[in-house]
Order: structure tokens, then C-alpha cells, then sequence
């Protein structure tokens, strides 16, 4: 059974309006893109929809690699509330200075959370987050322990940081030989590798909540980390490649955007 997030989004979206409009200004948000993908295009695409809808001003700004630390600072020096650095950044074989660039980004205006000094949860996190209360109400009882697949710096890691700090026990996993035994054991799994179909269905018990979190492109298509079978089963429950995890990490980055925005108002 696909575990849909539009109903979840649709709440999070009224409350939003709400306080925007009782800010003195418009939040502003601006995105520096530096690669070209299909799975980018798409994103950006949403947040732009997604701002226009709550009301809130969102530039895209297409620049260079070698563009990309000149333009970090100068928006730190701007009116705009929040900036996001779109990852992946094509580096075109030079070394990856993503950690380096990240962290050159106004800690108060750093609303995707990737900053080291950490003022904000990043919003693939807090969509998680959500799933997961929303799937303690089908479960019938608080959840207790969450599996966790992948521990990449944009969502396995930080994932794995905040259920700890909400007392909420993990079992991670990144050993391949190992992944079907611990996700056969498992009730509630997220998945955040990026590798299209990494966890066959038969691995997922009855009854399971499966959260896919990892997304790749293939030749235009959208793959999640679980195989697509899994999509048909009326025994688990499980979120789509699209309209589960995606929408709702959107709708989370604007919640940052507008707690950035209430903090530059107090200023």
C-alpha cells in the first residue's frame, strides 16, 4: 500500500500562508545551481511551484563551478532569508569541495540544515520525521526502532543523529551482504542510498513501514532504493519514488525558510 504524503503537505501548506502573511515581508529564497539533471530540473520546478503557492519569492540562479563561492557570499550579504546550494555540484573532475562550500553559507540563512554549525534540521530529516508519526498511527503504538540504510551526509547521517536525539533506537546498515538479513528482522526501514532498487521487496516483512528516501535517475525515469514490486503489495506500507518523501522535504525546507525569515524580522 503506497504511503502518500499530499494530505500531510496540504496541512503543513495552510499553516504556512498563515504565517506568512503575518510577517512584515515576503520570505525570499534563493537556489545556486551549478549542475545540470533531470532529477534537479524536477526539483527546482516543485520549489518554485510550491513558493509561488504559500507566497514566498524563489530566484534560481544558474551559475559556474567557479562561480559558486563568489555567489555563496554575496547572497549571505543580501535580503534573501534563505540560500540552498543544489546538490550534487558537477565538479568536472577537480576535487570536491562541497563540505567546504557548504559551510561558507550564512549559518542563519542555511535552511537545507548542511552547515556544521547546524542552526536548522535539514528538511529530508524532518519529512522522515513526519512519516514516521504518521506511521505510528498505523502501527498502533510508538515506534521504538528504525532501520537505517545508507549514511550519506544529506540524509543517512543527519537521519541517524536526530531519531538518537529523540531517543528513537537505530540499527544502520551499509554492508550489501547483510541488507536483506537485517531488513527481513525490521518494521520500520528508511532507505537513503540512491541506488535504484537496492532492497528487493521479499525482503520486506508483512506489515512493514517502508520509507524510501533515496532517488536516482535513469535515462528520465525516477527509481527509489526499493524494487518496484513493492510498489503492489497491500501488505506494507511504503512510499513511491514520487508523491512520498519528495513533496513533504519541500514543504520542510519552506518551514525552515519561514523560521529564517521570523528570525531576520526579530533582528
Amino acid at each position: 500500500m503506497q504511503l502518500l504524503s499530499k494530505t500531510i503537505v496540504d496541512q503543513i501548506k495552510l499553516r504556512q500562508i498563515t504565517r506568512i502573511q503575518e510577517l512584515d515581508h515576503r520570505p525570499k529564497l534563493c537556489v545556486l545551481v551549478a549542475n545540470q539533471d533531470s532529477v534537479i530540473e524536477s526539483y527546482l520546478r516543485i520549489k518554485a511551484s510550491y513558493g509561488r503557492e504559500i507566497g514566498v519569492e524563489v530566484l534560481v540562479d544558474r551559475i559556474k563551478y567557479d562561480q559558486i563561492e563568489a555567489k555563496i557570499l554575496e547572497y549571505n550579504q543580501s535580503d534573501y532569508d534563505g540560500i540552498v546550494l543544489q546538490l550534487p555540484i558537477d565538479f568536472d573532475g577537480e576535487e570536491d569541495r562541497t563540505d567546504y562550500l557548504l559551510n561558507l553559507v550564512e549559518p542563519t540563512k542555511d535552511i537545507d540544515g548542511l552547515n556544521d554549525q547546524g542552526l536548522f534540521v535539514p528538511p529530508t530529516v524532518m519529512a522522515i520525521s513526519r512519516l514516521l508519526d504518521f506511521s505510528e498511527i498505523i502501527l498502533g503504538n510508538q515506534i521504538q526502532n528504525v532501520t537505517v540504510v545508507g549514511q550519506g551526509r544529506l540524509v543517512g547521517a543527519p537521519l541517524v543523529r536526530y531519531l538518537e536525539s529523540q531517543g528513537v533506537g537505530v540499527t544502520t546498515v551499509d554492508d550489501r551482504d547483510k541488507l536483506g538479513q537485517i531488513i527481513r528482522q525490521s518494521q520500520v526501514i528508511v532507505s537513503a542510498v540512491g541506488n535504484p532498487e537496492l532492497i528487493e521487496s521479499k525482503w520486506i516483512q508483512p506489515g512493514a513501514i517502508m520509507i524510501d528516501a533515496g532517488t536516482s535517475d535513469d535515462q528520465g525515469a525516477i527509481y527509489g532504493d526499493v524494487d518496484s514490486e513493492a510498489l503492489d503489495r497491500d501488505d506494507i506500507y511504503i512510499t513511491p519514488p514520487k508523491g512520498g518523501v519528495g513533496p513533504l522535504t519541500v514543504a520542510m525546507l519552506f518551514d525552515n525558510l519561514i523560521k529564517a525569515s521570523e528570525v531576520g524580522q526579530s533582528v
